[in-house]
């Protein structure tokens, strides 16, 4: 008997059996071996609300998951890691650049600290990655590097010194040439030529 949602187990010596209705949250499913229907679980990411006799659960919307097996509910399909939105049939929006988010639900994407940034979607704290002219370890607080030193990329890479003849402020990602020096790129600041000038702040490598 395996009708309207129920389905038949055995007693002991096989002499008897009784119906019993798989409840919201579980499907039925049969045994490859004895032959007989089985209430299962509905797996993370599928729902199942009602006690109905279906082999099957309902798959949670696009980008979302449950927070565990036998969920019963639409509303128990949240946003995934490094997206969010509200809790059911709604969308997913994925965390903006220079946000992330790590765990599953609705909750707000959290902004990365000052001086760093991250790409979309981002679902740790460490894919924070301080900016270039600042330093410090991904997911943290970053400084700026201070005058007289630079840092060109992203990342938790060093502040490097400039070279001769050229500065910086802090927090900047290459150094200019100090007044009287300048050079072509890729090359280290020089003295200009006599009869040439150049302004503090001219165009200069680190």
């Amino acid at each position: 008997m395996n009708s309207e949602g129920f389905i038949a187990n055995w007693w002991t010596s096989g002499s008897m059996y009784m119906c019993v209705r798989c409840g919201p949250g579980s499907y039925r499913v049969r045994s490859a071996t004895t032959g007989l229907a089985t209430c299962a679980l509905c797996a993370r990411a599928k729902y199942k609300p009602d006690t109905s006799a279906s082999l099957t659960c309902v798959d949670c919307p696009r980008d979302k998951n449950s927070g565990g097996e036998g969920t019963t509910t639409q509303l128990d399909c949240q946003c995934v890691a490094g997206s969010t939105g509200a809790n059911g049939s709604a969308a997913c929006t994925l965390c903006a650049q220079g946000t992330y988010k790590s765990g599953l639900g609705s909750f707000a994407c959290a902004n990365c600290t000052l001086g760093s940034d991250s790409g979309v979607g981002s679902v740790v704290a460490e894919a924070c990655t301080c900016n270039a002219g600042y330093i410090g370890p991904d997911g943290q607080l970053c400084t700026a590097c201070v005058a007289g030193k630079y840092k060109a990329e992203s990342g938790s890479v060093a502040c490097t010194l400039c070279n001769a003849h050229s500065y910086s402020p802090q927090g900047v990602a290459k150094c200019t040439c100090n007044a009287g020096y300048s050079a072509l790129p890729g090359q280290n600041c020089a003295a200009c030529r006599v009869g040439e000038y150049s302004r503090t702040g001219a165009p200069g490598e680190g």
